[in-house]
């Protein structure tokens, strides 16, 4: 993997996790621990989770090289909050949702979740509207202490 730093005309465009201390993680590390291949798995499964986060490096990387700008289909901004998010498809039921800012050359990682590709229930509906309110309390925590980050690799 190549470095997660890039310079734009002396510019430094830097890909972070948000860390929360309360809860001792990032939550989109811990998000994506899950693809991490076990020596247990068999070659489709392997080779599944592979392109999923391939694919989802791919798109931060694309978001970072256009210096953390939401550009559709890649990412949106999501209306009524401050950050945008990342949307992949993990199979034809579930989308994987990536939610993220951009501030001070730094792309910021807030939170990651799955959600049903369509939704059949207003409970499936509330429950993402709880993970977006969950990535603007982990905004604003790294609002009052930005250096609460670990580096994106």
């Amino acid at each position: 993997m190549e470095s997660d730093t890039l310079n734009y005309n002396s510019d430094k465009i830097e890909v972070i996790y948000y860390f929360d201390k309360d809860l001792d993680l990032c939550p989109v590390k811990k998000y994506l621990k899950q693809y991490t291949f076990k020596p247990k798995d068999k070659h489709k499964q392997r080779d599944r989770k592979i392109k999923i986060l391939a694919d989802i490096h791919a798109r931060i990387k694309y978001i970072r090289d256009n210096k953390g700008i939401a550009v559709l289909p890649i990412a949106r901004p999501l209306h009524g909050y401050s950050f945008s998010e990342i949307k992949k498809t993990k199979d034809k039921n579930t989308v994987i949702r990536i939610l993220w800012f951009y501030e001070e050359g730094k792309i910021v990682l807030l939170d990651a979740f799955e959600k049903p590709s369509h939704y059949t229930k207003n409970r499936e509906k509330c429950e993402v509207e709880k993970n977006y309110k969950r990535a603007n309390k982990y905004y604003n925590k790294f609002k009052l202490n930005p250096k609460s980050y670990e580096e994106y690799k």
